[in-house]
């Protein structure tokens, strides 16, 4: 014969057990990814498992409407309420993608987007291009 109290203290140390190895306070990132505008395809998204997560930014040039052969970008990871970090610069030779980089998100919740700032062969600015808004709360 089985114990109540018995199977109901087990139970209750194996629900303790079960909670302990997950956190319910895992970080949620929505939003992001990569817009095409112009030619210029700016990408953002955030990633990690506990605060603070990693923004990772890169770029792609799909055509030369915008960044013209001879011209540079440069880009950067902007997040709301802190200066705009320069990560990467390069000529806009080719299509493709470029590198970027990556930063932190701090602790709290907050948004952040990729700015790519074009320039011509003379070095005249041109126009900037974003990603979407990547969001993330702790």
């Amino acid at each position: 014969m089985v114990r109540k109290d018995v199977v109901c203290v087990t139970a209750v140390a194996m629900l303790m057990v079960l909670m302990s190895s997950h956190s319910f306070a895992d970080p949620v990132a929505y939003g992001g990814g990569c817009e095409t505008v112009g030619g210029v395809r700016p990408c953002i998204a955030a990633t990690g498992s506990s605060m603070p997560l990693t923004i990772s930014a890169d770029f792609y040039i799909t055509s030369h409407s915008f960044a013209t052969m001879s011209g540079e970008a440069r880009m950067y990871i902007c997040r709301a309420g802190s200066p705009c970090l320069y990560k990467s610069g390069a000529i806009t030779a080719y299509l493709g993608h470029y590198p970027g980089g990556t930063a932190p998100t701090g602790t709290g919740s907050g948004q952040a987007y990729t700015l790519v700032d074009l320039s011509d062969a003379n070095g005249e600015f041109v126009i900037s291009m974003v990603s979407p808004v990547q969001y993330w709360d702790p």
